[in-house]
């Protein structure tokens, strides 16, 4: 019990720190688009080496009905792309967010579907910014050959509403680690 409960806190701890790192750069992208795409680049790979090396190393029970090591090696995989392909980030970045954003969305809709059947209300919330993210992931996935200054600010906005949508469902979630421990169990 105490590992599954250690295991969900884990999860939204993590995931709402990711989303407040991706809401500065999104705001960063926003006001700030000439910066150097190769520092932004490293910075995106750090973020998802990091983030698929601790999905890896998390308890290898499933969690939401997703598989946290499939997850964690397509973040690294992503990471691995961007620091050996710096010089093409324009393309890479929102290619590569694009596809996080919607296995994010994905993730966030099968979220949805567990507090719905669990009977906590307001998960349609969470299916709405779920289905936005996929949407955001959708754009971005499919222009990536837009001019590069449209490309980071369009890619600050998307990671902008991707943060905010993360961590107004995280903010929602934290008081009902209980109801969602409990339907696991």
């Amino acid at each position: 019990m105490k590992e599954l409960e250690r295991s969900v806190k884990g999860f939204f701890f993590r995931n709402m720190f990711i989303s407040m790192f991706f809401l500065v750069v999104g705001l960063i992208l926003c006001f700030w688009p000439t910066i150097s795409a190769t520092f932004i680049s490293y910075i995106f790979g750090t973020i998802l080496l990091a983030n698929g090396v601790s999905y890896l190393l998390d308890n290898p029970e499933k969690i939401f009905h997703y598989d946290t090591v499939l997850l964690g090696m397509i973040s690294i995989l992503m990471g691995i792309i961007i620091f050996v392909y710096p010089e093409v980030v324009s393309f890479i970045v929102p290619f590569s967010l694009g596809i996080w954003f919607i296995i994010s969305g994905i993730l966030k809709f099968e979220i949805a579907k567990v507090v719905n059947k669990i009977g906590i209300k307001g998960w349609g919330v969470l299916i709405v910014t779920s289905i936005f993210t996929i949407f955001a992931g959708m754009f971005m996935f499919l222009t990536p050959k837009l001019a590069n200054v449209a490309i980071v600010v369009f890619s600050g906005i998307f990671i902008v509403f991707y943060s905010v949508s993360d961590i107004v469902n995280y903010i929602y979630l934290r008081n009902k680690y209980e109801k969602i421990i409990k339907y696991f169990k």
